[in-house]
């Protein structure tokens, strides 16, 4: 959201304009808020109208109340008119409008208008979540408040659903004696909550990976792949029995790192970055750890772990902070998160949503970083929390290993909302390719689902029995992507996305062949 500059107050040399937030405008809500902020300073008196009345449509309430609108087709003429002081002593004037255009217009109609009879100290315009601006663009002036674009207005009411991160940050390791270690960490805060010391694991470790929360895979330096089994990581650390060799050569990997989703990833000495299909939790040979492909040469990294679905994040020497994302092809495409800064770690690792921690081997320290949007392909929303590490020492394995996706975030989306499915819609389609995440691609998503659904999860054509967002035939298609098919917009807007992918490569694409068959 763009933040708000302060500009001169012409033409009335008793208008200013404020960036100072509303404590409204903190609530996370769903509804698309929109709050016109309006210091009156003292009292003014509203010239347009009688005492106790509105016109109709109007919708401001003077002390602040927020109101439910709904478009006039739905509204009862009870509520066509709502009652409003005849002088106007709000500070605020809160609007939780269907179609916010008019209603923020006649907000700025009622505070020019007491600008003109009083003064209005100060005002601006806030979204769901922040400022939204320049106001100079917005309100230049009372005068300039009849001007307010609906562009300013759309942005305003974009909805955004709320996060919840959930989880535990579980991480094996080996320490240089051979001995299996387990710490927990609270993801939220970088706290240490944890640290168990196992058994001496019998061999000598070169890579290591958790596959989930009671299974490890762990390669030799003669390049044999072990299976390590927890038996409990409570109060101590004891394994369900000896490592399990499940292949006694070949696995001569520098790193490895098993992304949660089915897909173990691996390096060699050489730059080369390999990819397995893993298909038990608890794998026995190479009949559950095989499909073997090569991603790519000149992968020539530091440390390597795995963030979310087919996500990598590496390190280099020189520093430099990768994301590497892989695409079901095998093809795969490099963001540059940051150039320097890096070097120091000798560990990288991620229980996912965005943490991810760093090791420095010499003191043996523990730092922590949250990624506000880790499929952003930027690294300017990473949090360092340099001054709060993990640990300042005591870190002294010699390989260390997150359990993927064992810190998660949900998001609780109001599925009735369209603005807050299409939000989470775009969000989705940049993760699905990194290609995608341009205006470009999602102009063309956003219309083909707006003719196709409305964007509405239950949306069902009678005649064909098309069903969904995406209007998949048959419906049960989507169950591929999820159980929840018949009632989750974000099962099926998955589901779409794979589709356009594997149909058409692009959702401009789709978009091109609906507009000359009006199908897809």
């Amino acid at each position: 959201m763009p933040g708000t500059t302060q500009v001169s107050p012409a033409p009335y040399t008793r208008c200013g304009w404020s960036t100072v937030p509303p404590a409204a405008s903190t609530s996370r809500s769903p509804a698309s808020r929109v709050t016109l902020v309006g210091d009156t300073g003292s009292s003014a008196r509203h010239p347009r109208l009688p005492r106790g009345g509105a016109r109709p449509g109007r919708a401001i309430n003077g002390r602040g109340a927020q109101l439910d609108h709904a478009p006039d087709a739905a509204r009862p003429a009870s509520a066509s008119r709502a009652r409003v002081p005849s002088v106007l002593t709000a500070r605020q004037l809160s609007f939780v409008a269907a179609d916010a255009r008019r209603e923020v217009q006649d907000g700025v109609d009622a505070l020019a208008d007491a600008a003109e009879r009083g003064g209005v100290g100060q005002i601006a315009l806030y979204g769901p979540h922040g400022p939204v601006g320049p106001p100079g663009a917005l309100l230049a002036g009372a005068a300039g408040a009849a001007l307010l674009t609906a562009g300013a207005v759309t942005q305003a009411t974009d909805a955004e659903a709320a996060t919840t991160c959930t989880g535990t940050a579980s991480i094996y390791g080996i320490l240089p004696d051979g001995r299996l270690t387990y710490s927990a960490i609270n993801p939220s805060n970088g706290d240490l909550t944890r640290v168990r010391i196992g058994p001496d694991l019998g061999f000598t470790p070169k890579a290591m990976a958790t596959l989930n929360f009671n299974t490890v895979l762990v390669t030799s330096t003669t390049g044999a792949l072990y299976r390590v089994d927890v038996q409990t990581n409570n109060t101590s650390l004891v394994l369900a029995g000896a490592p399990v060799r499940i292949a006694d050569s070949g696995w001569t990997h520098d790193m490895l790192a098993y992304d949660g989703h089915g897909h173990l990833y691996g390096t060699t000495s050489s730059g080369l970055l390999l990819q397995y299909t893993v298909t038990e939790d608890k794998p026995a040979g190479s009949q559950h750890i095989g499909m073997r492909k090569e991603i790519d040469s000149g992968f020539a990294l530091k440390t390597l772990t795995a963030t979310g679905d087919d996500r990598l994040l590496a390190t280099t020497s020189g520093g430099a902070l990768y994301e590497y994302v892989i695409s079901s092809s095998g093809t795969w495409s490099r963001n540059d998160l940051k150039a320097e800064g890096w070097s120091a770690f000798d560990q990288l690792l991620s229980p996912g949503a965005g943490v991810y921690y760093g090791r420095i081997p010499t003191s043996g320290a523990m730092y922590w970083y949250k990624d506000a949007d880790p499929t952003d392909k930027s690294g300017a929303d990473i949090a360092y929390h340099t001054d709060d590490p993990v640990s300042t020492s005591g870190w002294s394995q010699q390989l260390l290993s997150a359990q993927p996706d064992s810190y998660t975030c949900t998001t609780s989306l109001d599925r009735d909302n369209i603005a807050e499915v299409k939000a989470a819609g775009r969000d989705m389609m940049n993760a699905h390719d990194a290609a995608w995440a341009n205006s470009s691609e999602w102009s063309c998503l956003e219309k083909l689902w707006d003719k196709e659904s409305g964007w509405r999860w239950n949306a069902s054509n009678p005649s064909s029995g098309a069903y969904g967002i995406p209007q998949s035939l048959p419906g049960s298609k989507m169950g591929t992507a999820g159980a929840d098919w018949q009632t989750n917009p974000l099962t099926q807007i998955k589901w779409g996305l794979g589709y356009v992918d594997g149909r058409y490569g692009s959702p401009c694409g789709a978009w091109r062949f609906f507009q000359a068959n009006n199908w897809y």
